[in-house]
C-alpha cells in the first residue's frame, strides 16, 4: 500500500508521511508495520525515509447531556411519596412551600384578656416577697392602695356682717346702725341724684368713681321713659361698685345701695325705711318727679339726713324743691355747667342761690366720699 504524502491514522493517530526515495531507479516494497514495530533508528539502505510531518489527535467528543436527562427523568416523583411515621414517633408536619401569589396568608389574633388584678390592688409584705431586713432595720409597712384623694370641695369665705356690695334683691335686709342724728333707723344719709337730659352719661362717672363703703343711700330721680329705666340701671350697676336697682315696693333701703325712683308711682320710704309706691304720682308736670321726692324726703328725713346733687337736664324741676330743702339747712351740690349736655336745670338751681358746691362729676363723687365716710 502506498501511504506516501497521505494522512494514514492508526489506532485513533493521524500521521502525515513524507518519504523521500534513495533510489531512483526502481521503487521497493516497504513492510511498515515491521519498520514501526523494529523501534530502530537505523535507516535500511535502499528504504525510503520516513519523516513525521505532524501528528495529533482527534478531539475528544463532548460528553453529552441527554443520557443525564434521561436518568433525571425516571426519579420518582417526591411529591407522590407518603411517608409514615414509624413505630414510637409522631407525624411530622407536611412540608409546605412558598404561599402562591393568588394566596393570602391570614393569621387569628387572640385578644389578649385584660388583666384581673392590677399592682394597685396588690397589698405585699416583706414575707411575701421573701425578703429579710438587715440586722437594726425594720421591715417597712406592706404596701397597700391608696384610695384616690376626695375632690376638694370649696367652702365659701365667711362674710362679715357688713352689708354686701350688691345684694340679691330677695335678700333679707340687715339691721341698719342707729342714725346717730335722727330718733328712727336708716342709713346715715340719704343721697338725692337729680337729672334729665345727659344725666345717665354724668351719673355713670359719678358712680363710677364712689367707694364702696359708704355710709348712705342713694334715689337717683331720672327724667326717662319708664320702657328704658331697667337698661339704665344694668348699665349703671356695671360701672359703679354700689348695687343698682329699680325701686321695688316693700324694699327695705340700706347703705350702699342705689334705687332707680319709678315712672306714674309716687316714691315715699316709711317708718321701717321700706319703699312705698302704692300711691299715685298726682297731678306733676315730670314724672318722676324731683321736687316731688325732695318734699316727702324732707318730711321723712328732715334736713340733716339729706343731700341733694343736681346735674344735667332740661327743665326747671328740682328747683323749687333745692329751694325748699336749702332753707331747711340741707346742702345743694350741682354739677358745673360746663360739663353739662343741657344745664338749664342747673342754671335754674345756681340762679336760685342755693347751691353750696359745683363740679364735675368726677369732682362731686370726691366730695362725696370724704362727707359719706
Amino acid at each position: 500500500t502506498d501511504f506516501l504524502g497521505q494522512d494514514s491514522s492508526f489506532g485513533g493517530l493521524s500521521l502525515n508521511l513524507d518519504a523521500t526515495a534513495t533510489e531512483s531507479a526502481g521503487e521497493k516494497l516497504v513492510d511498515l508495520d515491521a519498520l514501526l514495530a523494529s523501534g530502530s533508528e537505523d535507516k535500511a539502505e535502499g528504504l525510503p525515509t520516513l519523516s513525521v510531518l505532524d501528528a495529533h489527535l482527534p478531539p475528544t467528543p463532548a460528553a453529552s447531556q441527554e443520557p443525564v436527562a434521561d436518568e433525571l427523568s425516571e426519579l420518582p416523583d417526591l411529591d407522590s411519596w407518603s411517608l409514615e411515621p414509624l413505630p414510637g414517633e409522631e407525624a411530622s408536619l407536611p412540608l409546605a412551600g412558598p404561599p402562591k401569589a393568588s394566596e393570602t396568608l391570614t393569621k387569628r389574633v387572640q385578644p389578649v384578656p385584660e388583666p384581673t388584678t392590677s399592682l394597685e390592688d396588690l397589698s405585699l409584705s416583706f414575707d411575701d416577697l421573701g425578703l429579710v431586713p438587715l440586722e437594726g432595720e425594720q421591715a417597712p409597712p406592706p404596701m397597700v392602695r391608696r384610695s384616690p384623694p376626695a375632690p376638694a370641695v370649696k367652702v365659701p369665705s365667711a362674710r362679715p356682717p357688713a352689708t354686701p356690695r350688691k345684694p340679691s334683691p330677695a335678700a333679707a335686709a340687715p339691721a341698719p346702725a342707729p342714725a346717730p342724728a335722727a330718733s328712727s333707723a336708716g342709713p346715715r344719709k340719704i343721697v338725692i341724684l337729680g337729672a334729665s337730659i345727659g344725666g345717665p352719661d354724668s351719673i355713670r362717672d359719678f358712680l363710677s368713681r364712689l367707694n364702696t363703703d359708704l355710709h348712705g343711700a342713694f334715689i337717683l330721680v331720672q327724667h326717662m321713659g319708664a320702657e328704658f329705666l331697667d337698661l339704665m340701671a344694668q348699665q349703671l350697676d356695671r360701672v359703679s361698685p354700689l348695687a343698682v336697682n329699680l325701686a321695688r315696693h316693700g324694699h327695705a333701703i340700706r347703705e350702699g345701695e342705689v334705687v332707680i325712683a319709678p315712672v306714674g308711682q309716687r316714691l315715699r320710704i316709711d317708718e321701717d325705711c321700706k319703699l312705698d309706691l302704692s300711691a299715685d304720682a298726682g297731678p306733676t308736670a315730670y314724672s318722676p318727679s324731683i321736687d316731688q321726692v325732695l318734699s316727702d324726703s324732707l318730711e321723712r328725713w328732715g334736713a340733716d339726713r339729706l343731700l341733694v346733687i343736681i346735674f344735667s337736664g332740661m327743665a326747671s324741676d328740682a328747683v323749687e324743691g333745692s329751694k325748699q330743702l336749702a332753707a331747711a339747712g340741707t346742702p345743694i351740690w350741682a354739677q358745673d355747667p360746663a360739663s353739662c349736655v343741657i344745664s338749664s336745670m342747673v342754671d335754674g338751681v345756681v340762679a336760685a342761690k342755693v347751691v353750696n358746691f359745683i363740679g364735675s362729676p368726677e369732682q362731686l363723687a370726691e366730695q362725696a366720699n370724704r362727707l359719706l365716710a
